[in-house]
């Protein structure tokens, strides 16, 4: 009895030349890590037989054309003669970068290798309520692509969503789709529509109060010593903040700014920050410093030592405290943020949040909200204060 190829397997068994399925033998790897099919090889082209081809020619697979609604299953002697018959008629253009038309076979190859992040693993979109701008994402399930198109009008309170299927009309007028909008207690009823193939019909949601705290941007723990003299207090040098590392320890993962490099998680990000390839700093976060474009953290850390009342703090080191000995401005320096803290002697203070896209963030300590130069009563040793910054994406509305 012949095996049917999962999807899931099926949809990593796809040739680096046709972005077809490896469904024609025999199949080659190359040096360059690619895998090519039956359809694209060539004599001599230094390609070695792969493994697949002792596996395969019992398999049952999907036409490639599935998302255009063939049904039928082959066996790989079959396929190359079902394909004559059966060509791609649904041609659409990608929405992100206007590339030429192209069948949904390919279009789900171009943003594997183009727009990854715009591909759902699952029907589910976290929108950002307070950009104005066109979102576009794909979602493939079963032998449908669906392509989503959303956007926030904050002045009218509206919601907008284009859902469009990459295939045959005839396909689309036999789907209807159920869209639900849901952030903690608010919750959008919705109502099902047909759905539309490449056509300007919108849905419109109107949205209520919709608050959502997006992706955490730092967790920092902060330890006060309260004695002027300490053998392990380390006053006069950088380490202020404790910060508590959410990465697998155990995980080494590459560099991403392409070096080459892999490091653990715990000692990825002080790489990164001073690897040679890195993108340049783009200036200091002190107001008023018009110093610009550092190559590294290092440069920016050397920098700092101009700043007399100001101390630099790296996001990846740890055993941070503060200390009531001077009254100084403390910079957690992220890639895009940077925290600003000022200590005195019995308190506290966050007094900015410095990124390069105004971003609204929202502040928790010990789980209670606060704002921006609101002091804090620093704990006695052994109640370290958790500080939680999180992207704000709340929308007003009237």
């Amino acid at each position: 009895m012949n095996t049917i190829v999962p999807d899931k397997v099926l949809d990593e068994m796809i040739c680096s030349e046709c972005s077809k399925y490896l469904s024609v033998l025999p199949v080659r790897a190359y040096p360059n890590r690619d895998t090519k099919c039956g359809r694209c090889i060539e004599e001599d082209d230094n390609g070695a037989p792969s493994q697949v081809n002792k596996v395969i020619p019992t398999m049952l697979f999907k036409c490639y054309n599935r998302y255009e609604g063939c049904t039928s299953l082959l066996l790989p002697d079959q396929v190359e003669e079902h394909e004559k018959s059966c060509i791609s008629k649904n041609f659409h253009m990608c929405p992100l970068c206007s590339d030429s038309n192209m069948p949904p076979y390919l279009m789900l190859a171009h943003f594997k290798k183009y727009h990854r992040c715009y591909l759902l693993k699952r029907p589910v979109v976290q929108i950002n309520g307070t950009i104005d701008s066109d979102k576009y994402f794909l979602y493939c399930t079963e032998n449908m692509i669906f392509m989503l198109n959303i956007s926030v009008d904050t002045k009218k309170s509206k919601i907008f969503l284009d859902s469009k299927l990459v295939g045959p009309e005839e396909l689309a007028k036999e789907i209807s789709q159920q869209f639900r909008l849901q952030e903690g207690s608010f919750c959008m009823n919705s109502k099902f529509q047909p759905c539309d193939t490449f056509m300007q019909k919108r849905f419109e949601f109107s949205m209520g109060q919709l608050e959502t705290l997006g992706n955490i941007i730092c967790e920092l723990i902060l330890s006060f010593c309260k004695n002027y003299v300490s053998k392990k207090c380390p006053n006069g040098h950088d380490r202020m903040v404790y910060i508590r590392h959410k990465e697998f320890l155990n995980l080494e993962v590459f560099c991403k700014w392409k070096c080459g490099e892999h490091f653990n998680c715990l000692y990825l990000y002080e790489h990164e920050q001073n690897c040679v390839y890195r993108e340049p700093i783009p200036m200091c976060p002190v107001p008023n410093c018009t110093i610009e474009n550092f190559k590294n953290f290092s440069e920016l850390e050397n920098h700092f030592k101009t700043h007399k009342n100001s101390i630099l703090m790296p996001y990846w080191n740890s055993n941070y405290w503060f200390c009531n000995i001077k009254e100084n401005d403390y910079y957690v320096f992220m890639e895009h943020i940077s925290v600003v803290f000022c200590n005195s002697n019995e308190k506290i203070k966050l007094k900015n949040i410095i990124t390069s896209d105004k971003s609204k963030f929202k502040i928790f300590v010990n789980k209670t909200q606060i704002a921006l130069n609101e002091e804090i009563e620093k704990p006695d040793w052994g109640n370290p204060l958790k500080i939680r910054i999180f992207e704000d994406f709340t929308v007003e509305c009237k």
